[in-house]
């Protein structure tokens, strides 16, 4: 509207008002001043796929700089990256509480802020659990909410066969088998999961050939790092008192009580 002062007091007028008698003086000059409100606009807050969190629009002022309001909103396995919003086709980016000033002159106009996401990383890190064990393996390097699989096995142990992995180095912990595909070990950001390798002894049979005696003799288990107890001989041979067991039939080879 108008007022009859530069400053914006005196009497105001509203545009088009009927007015009379606004001065008594000869010839005297009125002059009104225009009086101006900055252009009003609206900015509302988006989550873009957040998880948790809520936030008020915030109202702004054509001319007048204003920081946006902090980000409240949260995203399981991401970290807040920035702001999207949409102007005329334009996509223009801006950080968590940055100063904006004059985005539109279009009053009442509703700008939506949509929050941007990068996802958390995390590492695993795979332990062979056992000094005897032998071989490599890199760090693997993974990103929340992307699909993976876990990297072969390297490992080698003598008398051993891989099981898998585990979370923890008795086995107690999650269970994953060779290459076995993962999602989500742990939404924080650079931690490290260490996966440790399980084994399992081999086993193997131990026959008795009764060598030119008589007599039957069934086979026994035996597992490779385990102590085995022979059983006691039940073989005869006529004339032959039993001197003990080789592993070769001219008694050349390893020989055992």
């Amino acid at each position: 509207g108008w007022t009859t002062n530069s400053d914006g007091t005196g009497t105001p007028f509203s545009d088009m008002q009927t007015v009379k008698n606004l001065t008594s003086k000869q010839n005297e000059v009125i002059t009104l001043y225009a009086r101006w409100t900055p252009q009003a606009y609206i900015i509302q807050f988006a989550g873009g796929g957040a998880t948790a969190g809520a936030m008020e629009s915030q109202t702004l002022r054509y001319g007048e700089a204003q920081n946006l309001l902090p980000n409240q909103f949260v995203r399981e396995g991401y970290r807040f990256k920035n702001w999207r919003v949409v102007i005329d086709n334009k996509s223009s980016y801006y950080d968590d509480q940055a100063l904006v000033q004059n985005l539109t002159d279009e009053t009442g106009r509703v700008l939506t802020f949509t929050a941007q996401w990068t996802a958390n990383s995390y590492t695993i890190k795979y332990d062979k659990n056992a000094d005897d064990a032998t071989g490599t393996m890199e760090l693997q390097h993974i990103a929340y909410d992307e699909d993976k699989a876990l990297l072969p096995n390297q490992y080698e142990r003598t008398g051993y066969l891989f099981t898998g992995w585990n979370t923890s180095p008795d086995g107690s912990g999650t269970h994953y088998a060779d290459e076995e595909g993962i999602r989500n070990l742990t939404d924080q950001d650079g931690a490290v999961i260490t996966l440790y390798a399980q084994w399992r002894q081999t086993s193997y049979q131990i026959a008795f050939d009764p060598n030119g005696g008589e007599g039957l003799m069934e086979p026994i288990q035996a597992y490779y790092d385990t102590t085995t107890t022979l059983p006691a001989n039940t073989f005869w041979k006529e004339g032959y008192p039993f001197s003990g067991w080789s592993t070769t039939k001219d008694g050349s080879g390893a020989t055992y009580q």
